[in-house]
């Protein structure tokens, strides 16, 4: 009687544990989440190889004069630089606020000025791993996050204390979020993927052509799983991020004419070079990135192609039929991270020997490009402008004067 009891009991399953049926109720395939393992997060890697090539010689290029003059309007009060915006500088104006008051608290030597930057760039490192773990693969993820880390001008803009760093955070992170939202379309996400987008918007206006890819992102999502949470969210939250910062468009654009009138009319063909900071690392990646579609989603490369491509053809679009160009490598280095994610979903379909050996020869590519930006001059390629000269001169002397093309180019150092 005991043994048919027992076999009787055998034969009846085990009722699931919280746990598996959590699992279970998630989402599959693109845009499913993966369980985190503190052990093995994906993104410290990468973060903390960003982090490293950031920090190294951080103060040897000498200040370019965008830093100065970012400095001479951080230098002023808090009311001076707000009424100043309302006539130069307006889309710079969240920049220099923050500049103001972290220079205030921390000092402005170079290593401090450029110190946020390169933890801003940091912190794009994770939000790459983060997004290509969730698209493709917890492999992928931290691919894509060194991969990242290895593209020249992710250092070159980490080390330079300007805005653009922060853009690219705002784009990686808002990616991050929007996979999120999508995932489970909660107003509480939407609401964090809205004021993302508000965020980096406001620190440079460009930002939001990213607005075009993530609805392509949207679309592909609703056309597996048609919920209309996903399509009314996110009308919802970028409808209020982009109304949010209507006001600091229109006054932009009212000051653009003077501000942006020696950019020259864009060449889609020579800017993807100078938006990676090297030829052969930005057809490296490109070649990674092609080999994301033997991954099997190709709704995720999909997203990933539209993040890495669209935002760059909006905005040649919009400079080619307007006055002046907003068409520079500079505003052009939020589209990096999706690059970065599609690059190493291509790279992580290899074996592990593979892998590693695709990283070292993007580095061997990289190196002649990271070994240049840490010269004196490698940043200071104008003269410094006569406010910044006069506001800085008893902290900064004159290194050395060299003439490249007819143009002297004056290296600043600290006393």
């Amino acid at each position: 009687m005991t043994a048919a009891t027992s076999a009787t009991t055998s034969d009846v399953p085990e009722r699931p544990t919280a746990v598996q049926r959590h699992r279970r109720s998630l989402p599959h395939g693109f845009l499913a989440a993966r369980p985190l393992r503190p052990l093995r997060t994906v993104w410290f890697w990468p973060a903390l190889a960003t982090l490293a090539l950031g920090l190294y010689r951080l103060a040897a290029p000498a200040l370019r004069r965008d830093e100065l003059a970012a400095l001479t309007v951080a230098h002023l009060p808090g009311h001076v630089i707000l009424a100043r915006l309302q006539d130069a500088d307006a889309v710079r104006g969240t920049y220099y606020l923050f500049l103001h008051y972290w220079i205030t608290v921390s000092g402005d030597s170079p290593t401090v000025l450029r110190l946020p930057t390169v933890l801003a760039m940091a912190g794009a490192a994770a939000c790459v791993a983060l997004a290509g773990r969730r698209m493709f693969t917890p492999r992928a993820g931290v691919t894509g996050g060194l991969v990242f880390a290895l593209i020249p001008n992710v250092t070159r803009y980490g080390q330079e204390a300007r805005s653009y760093a922060f853009v690219v955070l705002g784009a990686a992170a808002a990616v991050v979020l929007l996979l999120r939202a999508l995932e489970k379309p909660t107003v509480l996400r939407w609401l964090g993927y809205g004021l993302c987008v508000t965020a980096v918007t406001y620190v440079h206006p460009v930002a939001l052509a990213v607005l075009g890819a993530h609805a392509f992102g949207v679309l592909l999502a609703w056309s597996r799983r048609p919920d209309r949470r996903l399509p009314v969210g996110f009308a919802l939250a970028s409808a209020a991020g982009a109304a949010a910062v209507h006001p600091l468009i229109q006054l932009g654009r009212a000051q653009s004419g003077h501000q942006l009138a020696g950019i020259v009319r864009p060449d889609a063909g020579a800017v993807w070079p100078q938006i990676f900071g090297s030829t052969p690392t930005a057809a490296a990646v490109f070649l990674a990135a092609a080999l994301a579609w033997g991954s099997g989603r190709s709704r995720a490369v999909l997203f990933g192609t539209a993040a890495a491509a669209l935002p760059v053809l909006a905005i040649w679009a919009v400079s080619l039929n307007t006055r002046v160009s907003y068409f520079t490598p500079e505003c052009l280095l939020f589209v990096l991270p999706a690059w970065a994610v599609l690059a190493g979903a291509g790279i992580a379909l290899l074996r592990p020997r593979g892998i590693v050996a695709g990283l070292l020869a993007l580095a061997v590519l990289a190196l002649p490009e990271h070994y240049a930006m840490h010269r004196e001059s490698s940043h200071a390629r104008y003269i410094p402008p006569p406010p910044a000269a006069e506001a800085l001169a008893a902290r900064y002397k004159v290194a050395s004067v060299d003439h490249v093309s007819g143009i002297g180019v004056a290296l600043l150092v600290r006393r």
